[in-house]
C-alpha cells in the first residue's frame, strides 16, 4: 500500500511517520483516480478518530500527484515481529491485546470508519503502554467494488473475511473477523487459514474451518465466534471487550493469604488461565451458533458431543458468568484489578465501609419478614455497610465475612473469612438489559453449559429488596468438585441493573436461608 518514512514536523517540533500511499499501477486510469480520491477521503475521516488504541492521523497531504498521510510515530515492533522473535503469546496477554484492539475498532466504527486490513503487521506492541492499531484510512481500497472487477487483491488474504475474499461488499464485521484471525495468530503462532499461496488461502477462508486451536485455552470460544462465516453472527466490538475483560479479570490471581487475611488456597473468583485439554476435547474452538440478541453469555454449540473445556468450564460451573453485560461498559480497564479491602475500609480498600446504623436487637429483628422490620438497607446488629467504588450499591457485611471489589461490572464480593464456601456477590451495570429476557437467556445458557446442572426454581415478576419485577433463578451445579446451590437474582434499580448472587455448598443451603434473607434486607441499590 505504500512506503512509510520517519520524518520531522518542523512546525510543531515533533517526529512523525509519513505514509506515501501508492495506488497499484495495474488499475485503469479512471479507477486509479477514483481510488486515490477514496484514499484521500477516508484518510481525512481517519484523522477524526481519537482513541488510545489507534495510531493518530495528524494530516493528509496531496502533493505532486501523490497522497501522503502524516501519522503519529510509534517506536515499537509489530505483533507479527514479536511472534516471529519470541513465539506465541499466552492467552491472557492475547486477551488484553484483543480488548484494546476491539476498543479501537469500536471507536472507528462509531464514526463510520472501517479499517479493512486488521492484521498482526498493523498492530504495534510497545514495551510500555497499550497496543496501537495502525493504517487507518490506508487500506480502505480493499473494500472498493471497483477493484474486484480487475481481479486485483489488496491486503493480506490470510486475514480477509469471507465476504472480502468472495469480492462482496464488506463493513465492520469484516474487521471483527480480522481481529479473530489476528488473535488466533498471536496465541497459536500461525494464521488460521494460511495455505502458503493466494488462491488456496482465499478458498480456505471462504469454505473451510480454521485450524484447531491448541494453545488458546479459555479464549478459544471468543476467537471462534469472531471467525464465524456469517458476518451477522460475529460479536460486536463492545461484546468482545466484555467477554475478554471478564476472562482477564477472572484469570488474575488474588492477593496472597497474608495480604488478604483469608484462608490459603485459590479463591473461586480468581482462577488462572490454563491451556485447553487434549485434541480429544477440542470443542472450545467451536464458534457460537448464533449471535446473542443482546450482550450476555455467549451461546454455545455442541459438535458431536464435544463440550467446552479447560478454565472456561471451571469458571462457568460456579455460575459466575454475568448476565448483566451491557453495551457501553468499560469504565474499568482490564489491566487494573482492585485489591481486597478490609471491612473497615482501611489501606487498599476499593469501596467505602461504614458503621452499621442503629438496629433493634433481639430475635424478632432476624426472624420477622424483612419488610416489617426496618426500611430497606437497614442492617442486622453487628453488620457493617460496604459501598462499592462506583457508588452503585451498598451491601451488608456480617461478622466473620470480608468484603472486596473487582473492577469488572463494579462487582462487590462478600465472602466468609474461614471458609470461602459461602459467597454473596453483587454486580452492577448501567444501562441495564431488559428483564425478564436477560434472565431467560442466562437460564437457557446455564441449562446447556453448567456441569451437572439441576434447576431448583425460576420465577419472574418477583420482589427483591423492595424492588418489583425481579427474576429469581435458583439452581445447583458442580464447581471445583463441590456441588453448590446458586441463588441468581436479576433486579433493576432506577437506571442500573443488578445481578445478585448467593452461592453456598448444597449441604449448607437450608441453614443459610436466613443469611440470604439478611443479605437481601441489607442490599441497597443506589443507581
Amino acid at each position: 500500500m505504500g512506503v512509510a518514512w520517519r520524518a520531522h514536523d518542523s512546525l510543531l517540533g515533533r517526529d512523525v511517520a509519513v505514509k506515501e500511499v501508492v495506488v497499484p499501477s495495474l488499475l485503469p486510469q479512471a479507477e486509479r483516480r477514483a481510488a486515490e480520491a477514496r484514499v484521500l477521503r477516508e484518510a481525512r475521516a481517519a484523522a477524526r478518530l481519537n482513541h488510545p488504541g489507534a495510531v493518530t492521523v495528524h494530516d493528509v497531504v496531496r502533493e505532486h500527484g501523490h497522497t501522503f498521510i502524516v501519522m503519529e510515530l510509534v517506536r515499537a515492533p509489530t505483533l507479527a515481529d514479536l511472534i516471529q522473535a519470541k513465539g506465541p503469546l499466552p492467552p491472557e496477554r492475547v486477551a488484553e491485546i484483543g480488548v484494546q484492539l476491539a476498543g479501537a475498532l469500536e471507536a472507528a466504527h462509531r464514526v463510520g470508519i472501517v479499517h479493512r486490513d486488521v492484521k498482526p503487521a498493523n498492530v504495534l506492541v510497545p514495551e510500555i503502554g497499550g497496543v496501537k492499531l495502525a493504517d487507518f484510512g490506508v487500506a480502505s481500497l480493499q473494500g472498493d467494488p471497483t477493484l474486484t472487477s480487475t481481479g486485483l487483491v489488496l491486503g493480506s488474504p490470510a486475514y480477509m473475511a469471507p465476504e472480502q475474499a468472495s469480492g462482496k461488499s464488506s463493513g465492520p464485521p469484516a474487521d471483527m473477523w480480522a481481529l479473530g484471525a489476528t488473535m488466533f495468530f498471536a496465541v497459536e503462532g500461525e494464521p488460521p487459514f494460511d495455505k502458503g499461496a493466494l488462491i488456496p488461502t482465499l478458498a480456505a477462508v471462504v469454505n473451510e474451518d480454521p485450524r484447531p486451536m491448541r494453545r488458546a485455552g479459555p479464549i478459544a470460544w471468543v476467537i471462534g465466534a469472531l471467525l464465524a462465516k456469517d458476518p451477522a453472527a460475529r460479536p460486536s466490538p463492545s461484546t468482545v471487550q466484555r467477554w475478554l475483560r471478564w476472562l482477564v479479570d477472572m484469570a488474575r490471581p488474588g492477593p496472597s493469604p497474608a495480604t488478604a487475611g483469608g484462608p490459603s488456597g485459590r479463591s473461586h473468583e480468581t482462577p488462572t488461565f490454563e491451556p485447553a485439554r487434549a485434541a480429544s476435547e477440542p470443542a472450545a474452538t467451536a464458534a457460537p451458533s448464533e449471535r446473542p440478541s443482546r450482550p450476555g453469555p455467549p451461546p454455545a454449540r455442541r459438535r458431536g458431543g464435544r463440550r467446552l473445556v479447560g478454565v472456561l468450564a471451571l469458571l462457568l460451573a460456579g455460575g459466575l458468568l454475568v448476565v448483566w453485560a451491557v453495551s457501553g461498559i468499560g469504565a474499568d480497564s482490564a489491566g487494573h484489578r482492585a485489591a481486597r479491602p478490609t471491612v473497615g475500609g482501611g489501606a487498599g480498600a476499593t469501596g467505602r465501609a461504614e458503621p452499621a446504623p442503629t438496629t433493634r436487637a433481639g430475635p424478632e429483628a432476624t426472624q420477622a419478614p424483612a419488610a416489617t422490620v426496618a426500611p430497606q438497607g437497614t442492617l442486622p446488629a453487628g453488620w457493617r455497610a460496604f459501598t462499592n467504588r462506583a457508588g452503585s450499591v451498598r451491601v451488608g457485611v456480617p461478622p466473620g465475612f470480608r468484603a472486596r471489589t473487582r473492577p469488572t461490572f463494579h462487582a462487590t464480593i462478600v465472602e466468609e473469612e474461614r471458609d470461602p464456601g459461602r459467597v454473596f456477590t453483587v454486580r452492577s451495570a448501567n444501562p441495564a438489559n431488559p428483564l425478564p429476557q436477560a434472565s431467560r437467556d442466562y437460564r437457557a445458557w446455564a441449562r446447556r453449559n453448567l456441569q451437572d446442572f439441576r434447576e431448583v426454581r425460576y420465577a419472574e415478576d418477583q420482589s427483591y429488596a423492595g424492588r418489583e419485577g425481579a427474576v429469581v433463578f435458583e439452581y445447583e451445579a458442580l464447581r471445583n468438585g463441590r456441588r453448590v446451590h446458586v441463588s441468581h437474582i436479576n433486579v433493576k434499580g432506577r437506571t442500573w441493573g443488578y445481578n445478585v448472587e448467593f452461592i453456598t455448598p448444597v449441604g449448607r443451603w437450608d441453614s443459610s436461608k436466613e443469611l440470604a434473607r439478611q443479605f437481601e434486607q441489607a442490599f441497597q441499590p443506589l443507581g
